[in-house]
Parts: structure tokens; sequence; C-alpha cells
């Protein structure tokens, strides 16, 4: 207890300042406490409610200062500083209505930004950077175009953003065929790509694996799947693959809308012997929900139920080496949800965005929480920059300190080309390279130091086989 208590003292006391632009003072879903509107010249608060989807922290978005052009002063001791910005757009739901330019200490670090692209209207969108302050205070400038400019919070936080130069993202082989919403994984320097949907609009669903190999730039097909499979939570234990749970046929088997049901169903991979076998089944059918290992325990958790009507709260856990014994209820996550990403780092396990319920009735989250085994404990971390969902099979770790997460969609069936980088250390979310295009429901692994991008969904052209590479990430993360 002595140990949690002072790490969360130690990540609140990180933030130096926090200011609920055009707000009364609030105190957020981690605990950080913003002060009420203050430092700014110029602009005005804009208070009234706007309905603010996808995130806890409701009243940092729909209090706002607005205006033509504004500043926003305040003392600081000199250093090198995190600049968060937080934004939604509250007033506007077309593209090119507003477009927002700001500077920081003098330097323009947005340039004719629109919300509604960037994030959708009435969406949370957080944006960080790296300001070096010398003269005693934060300096801030906002313009707006064609309207008014908005903040809805501003942040600094001790030490530099997570940041990262550029890099071009190159096309590698594509899979030899078309798909979205596949499982995968990386093993034996390969990309592994299982099941999917193949088809629009009537969505079939396929058992086919193939495999990749960047080294002979080659793709192998390998044992079908046992049953056509999607949105399954995906762990590797040596040689063995774990898939828990998931959606099992075409879309939609019976009316549109309808979707196919979930499964309780496990199943497992043998890498070496490239043959499938069943597994100890779920306690209730689960589908798109996450899954991650740690030490010789498996865990499940969240996912929508067997009619996909309602998410589920559940936390399964399995000891691997007794999977005889089957799964056990451990308790349930804080904010159920399908569609997310799911990973272990450093002993803990992370649920990263999702959406609440499916289809057009779903609402993405920007949530990121954190669980301890050792606890059996939640706990909410910095959340992602926007509500984003569909990037559970692209949601990959790096130097078991840093999670990617490639591609995705925000709002319902609309893909970005989104590439995020979450610090565990530091509990920062930052912004690599984008995708050439945008994917939702793509698959991601990386090889080496290559980070690979394949398959997905883009809203006008439906599946696609493309795959994408970036050579050498060690330079992103300096």
């Amino acid at each position: 207890m002595l140990a949690e208590l002072l790490e969360r003292r130690q990540f609140l006391s990180a933030t130096v300042l926090a200011v609920n632009a055009g707000g009364a003072s609030f105190t957020d879903s981690i605990g950080v406490h913003w002060q009420a509107d203050r430092g700014f010249s110029g602009g005005m608060r804009s208070t009234t409610p706007a309905g603010i989807i996808g995130t806890s922290d409701t009243p940092l978005y729909d209090q706002q200062r607005v205006g033509k052009s504004f500043s926003f002063s305040a003392p600081v001791k000199n250093g090198t500083y995190e600049l968060e910005l937080r934004f939604a757009e509250k007033d506007f739901t077309e593209s090119g209505d507003r477009k927002i330019t700001v500077t920081a200490e003098d330097h323009r670090v947005i340039t004719r930004m629109d919300l509604v692209t960037s994030a959708g209207p009435v969406t949370p969108y957080i944006r960080t950077f790296t300001v070096t302050v010398a003269d005693g205070h934060l300096s801030l400038g906002f313009a707006g175009e064609k309207s008014k400019a908005c903040v809805a919070g501003i942040r600094l936080i001790k030490g530099e953003a997570l940041s990262t130069r550029p890099m071009t993202w190159q096309s590698a082989p594509a899979d030899p065929i078309d798909r979205e919403e596949s499982q995968s994984f990386v093993a034996n320097g390969k990309l592994y790509v299982l099941g999917g949907y193949i088809s629009t609009p009537d969505f079939k669903a396929t058992t086919r694996v193939d495999a990749y190999d960047p080294t002979a730039q080659k793709w192998t097909r390998m044992a079908d799947l046992p049953v056509k499979l999607t949105h399954a939570g995906t762990v590797v234990d040596g040689d063995m693959v774990w898939f828990v749970g998931g959606y099992v046929g075409d879309f939609p088997p019976r009316p549109p809308g309808g979707g196919p049901p979930a499964t309780s169903a496990v199943y497992l991979y043998s890498i070496s012997r490239n043959k499938w076998y069943s597994g100890p089944s779920l306690p209730s059918a689960r589908g798109a929900g996450g899954a991650a290992m740690v030490g010789r325990n498996l865990y499940f958790f969240g996912g929508g139920n067997k009619s996909r009507t309602a998410d589920e709260e559940d936390v399964y856990r399995i000891d691997v080496d007794h999977s005889s014994r089957g799964w056990t209820r451990i308790g349930e996550m804080p904010n159920p949800r399908n569609h997310l990403g799911a990973v272990a780092v450093g002993g803990k396990i992370y649920a990263i965005g999702g959406q609440h319920l499916l289809e057009k009735e779903s609402v993405n989250q920007n949530e990121m929480d954190e669980y301890d085994p050792a606890t059996n404990k939640w706990h909410v971390r910095q959340p992602m920059p926007r509500p984003f969902s569909h990037f559970n099979a692209a949601t990959v770790v790096y130097n078991d300190r840093y999670i990617i997460t490639v591609g995705g969609e925000s709002p319902h069936d609309v893909g970005k080309a989104d590439v995020y980088a979450y610090d565990t250390q530091q509990d920062h979310w930052g912004q690599l390279t984008s995708l050439p295009e945008a994917r939702r429901a793509g698959v991601a692994g990386i090889i080496g130091e290559r980070l690979f991008q394949s398959t997905g969904y883009e809203h006008d052209d439906g599946q696609t086989s493309t795959t994408f590479a970036l050579a050498d990430i060690s330079d992103l993360f300096e």
C-alpha cells in the first residue's frame, strides 16, 4: 500500500500547472487537480454543455476559453517541460468551419488544426509538445481562422514529452488476401495474420492463416483456423499461442445489424507443429475482449456478451501450467468495453481505449487502465490522445516499456492513420509518424527493430492487404 501511495504521489507531483480553460476548478479521473480559468488575456469563457463523448472528464471539455485571438501566461521555473493541450469541438460538425493555430514560447506548435477532421465533433483531443521556458513564464498564443480558437485545458508536466523525429513508412509485400478484424502475433521473426473478414458489404469470414517473413520478404500459408474466427484475445506463451473468445462466423449471419455471436471457445496453436488444439473454454461467451499474460497466469477481461447487447466487466484468470483447472473469475474491470488494446508490460496489464456497445450504437473511449495482478487492483492512467478503438490486433510493446497502437477507428467505422505511443514509466502519451493511409482493424508487430502494419479496413475502399514498415524504431525513442 505504501509503495502504491508513493507511486501515485510521484505521478501527481509531476504536474507543474493545470488550468481548466474557461471553467471551474476540477479534479479529473486520474487525480490531477485543474485550477479554475486564469492566466488568459483576451477571449471569453464558454461553459455551455455539449455532450462530450468517450471520457470520464466531461467538465474539463464542456468548459473552454474561446476567442479570435487570445494568449495565456503563467509564472513557472525555467526549464524543459511537456506541454499538454486539451481540445474538443463543441460548436461544429463539419470540417473546415474552425482552424486553430497555437504558439508556445514564440514557436508555432499547431498550424490550422481542424478539430472535426482531427478528432470529430464533441470528442476529446490531446496534443503534447516539449517546450523550454527561459524567462520565468509559460507563454502561449491562440488564433482562430474562419471562427474563434478554443482550448479546454492547459497542463505543464516536468520533463520532456514523448517526442519522435519523423520517419517514413515503406511498402512491404501485401498479405495474400484483403482482410480486417484478424488476429495476429509475432514469433520466430515472422508476423502471423489469422482469420478476419474478407469481403464487403456482407463481411464473410475466413479461416485462412498466413505468416510474413521480412527477411525473405515472403508470405507463407499456414494451417487454417478450426473455425472462422475474429476478435479473439491473443497471447503468445512460448511455442503455444492462445486465442480466447471472439466472434465465430460471417457478419451478419442473420438480419443486418445482428452480427455473429460471441463464443466461449478457446483455441491453441502450436507454432513449431503448425497445428491447432482446443483449450479450456471461458465461463461465458465473450467477443472483442482483452487478453494478456503475467508470469504463468493468463488474464482475459471485458468484451461483449454472446448476443452483442452489453459489455461485460468480468476478469478471468487461468494458470496455463494447470489449464485443466479452468478459468477463475477474480474481479471486475472499472470501465467494461470492447475492441480495446490489451498488453502486459513490466508485470502490469494495460487496457487501452476501446468502445462501449457495438456498431452504430458504439461510443469510443479514451480511458487507459492499468491492472496489477499482485494486488488485483485497477488504476486509471493518462487517457489516450483521443477516444479510439479497433486497434486490438495492432497494439504492440517495444523495449518492455512503450506501448504502440497502430491505426484504429474514431468515430464508428471511420478509420484513422494515427500511431500513438505510451510510456509506461512516465505515464505519457505521444503521437508517432502516421500511417500512409487510414486503417482500422488491421494488425501490427515488431520484428527486430522494425514495426510492421498489415491489412485493415478503410471506409471508402473496404478491406485491404497492404503492408507497411518502419525501419529501426529505436530512433523514435531517443
